[in-house]
């Protein structure tokens, strides 16, 4: 966020409105900006813990983190904690860093299943490792671990339906969120007034195989009639 920090403030000084997109907490800097989403990482960890609380209830968990000191991770692993201290029968056995991407996240899985392999829960804090993590169970045909991701990708709505190697999801829409800041930014350009409140928070919810689809259907992961557009510019 550093860089992106001295990015909007040079914007800022030039008359430029930015709107943080990925607020972290209030140690970031919020001159810069006109107003910021978040995604309440700490508040998304607990409701992680209470979800293994009343499901799984007792067993040994391994952690796949994002990225170690980039903020957002840390804050899932704050809830998590916390949230799990109402809960003594669960403990974190392990924690290794996935980096956001599939590969590195099952190769974190499969080092902690080797010294833990009896382990009951792997919670992941993003669906594009938790889909890997999946088809690392898959192929080895590991049933016996609930499996917990966050957010969300069109990937991984299948895999969570069938509720196999996926069995939860700490959702919210990127889309959405997208959405949120674009209309925050807009009624200031057009107005001039910022919102009453600097920070918007971004709706999230704990789904399982029986509610993913009414809930993709109520904050979509993707805005169809817009696909085109977007990868013609990614």
């Amino acid at each position: 966020m550093a860089s992106a920090n001295r990015g909007a403030l040079e914007a800022s000084r030039a008359g430029i409105p930015v709107l943080n997109l990925l607020y972290s907490g209030p140690d970031e800097p919020q001159d810069s900006y006109v107003a910021a989403t978040q995604v309440d990482g700490v508040k998304g960890g607990k409701m992680i813990a209470d979800y293994l609380g009343q499901t799984v209830k007792q067993g040994k968990i391994l952690v796949v983190v994002g990225v170690p000191g980039q903020g957002f991770s840390e804050d899932i692993t704050k809830g998590l904690k916390q949230g799990l201290g109402a809960y003594p029968d669960l403990q974190i056995a392990a924690m290794q860093p996935g980096l956001f991407t599939a590969g590195p996240a099952q190769k974190a899985v499969q080092t902690m299943l080797t010294a833990h392999p009896d382990a009951k829960v792997i919670v992941d804090y993003a669906a594009e490792m938790g889909n890997g993590i999946a088809a690392f169970l898959k192929a080895r045909n590991i049933t016996g671990i609930h499996h917990v991701t966050s957010d969300g990708n069109p990937e991984m709505v299948p895999i969570l339906k069938a509720g196999r190697y996926i069995q939860a999801d700490r959702y919210y829409s990127s889309a959405q969120q997208g959405l949120m800041g674009t209309k925050i930014l807009r009624d200031y350009m057009e107005t001039g007034k910022k919102p009453d409140q600097f920070v918007t928070q971004v709706p999230q919810a704990m789904v399982t195989s029986d509610t993913i689809v009414a809930k993709v259907a109520d904050e979509p992961l993707i805005y169809r009639g817009y696909e085109s557009q977007v990868k013609a510019v990614a």
